[in-house]
């Protein structure tokens, strides 16, 4: 690649990363690139650039979760491709860091800037009631309504032991725990979940 040309993409690199940076997307520079990414639901896309890549030998994409140590994800070797793809599905809630080292041909390594993220799940309100009951219990949700979240829930006795797990049928928004009417007084927890992720949590009292 001739200098000219190095430098026109350095140009439209750094023009791009000022536009993301005014649209709210998560970018960073390389040293050979540009580094971005975005939060989409709930998965983190990834996206960068290299215009030398005949000086890299391998690129190495490595992440931190919640300021753990950095690991690495995906290797690359690079061949003539400029443009690089990497999709992060349903990460954990907290903040997820990452970066990309490049291990050059004269054994020197480059580490790019740190792209962060921060995934939060935001509440999801629910109901148990009657609470404490000593007969029939229900849920109330009145945000089941999109056919793409595939809500679930789980019911633990109280030292833990998982005894009950199903999906919540879309839409459906009072539903009986069917399950709680045959156990015995105590204590149990009601968990609410969505692709693996708790979106909340409620003690239930049978009595």
């Amino acid at each position: 690649m001739c200098k000219f040309t190095i430098w026109i993409f350095k140009l439209i690199t750094y023009l791009g990363l000022f536009l993301l940076s005014l649209s709210g997307l998560h970018a960073q520079s390389t040293p050979y690139g540009h580094f971005k990414g975005s939060i989409f639901r709930g998965s983190i896309y990834l996206e960068w650039t290299i215009y030398e890549p005949e000086e890299i030998v391998t690129m190495f994409l490595e992440k931190r979760t919640n300021s753990n140590k950095f690991e690495t994800c995906k290797i690359i070797n690079p061949n003539e491709d400029l443009l690089y793809l990497y999709k992060d599905r349903n990460p954990q809630n907290g903040e997820h860091d990452f970066r990309i080292r490049f291990d050059l041909i004269d054994g020197k390594q480059q580490i790019s800037e740190i792209l962060s993220f921060n995934i939060a799940t935001p509440e999801v309100v629910f109901n148990i009631y009657p609470n404490p009951s000593p007969g029939d219990i229900y849920a109330y949700f009145p945000h089941n309504s999109d056919p793409e979240n595939i809500f679930h829930y789980r019911i633990f006795n109280s030292v833990g032991q998982l005894l009950f797990s199903e999906n919540i049928p879309c839409r459906k928004i009072r539903f009986e725990l069917n399950f709680l009417s045959n156990c015995l007084p105590g204590t149990y927890t009601f968990q609410l979940l969505n692709k693996n992720k708790i979106l909340n949590t409620r003690r239930i009292v049978k009595c």
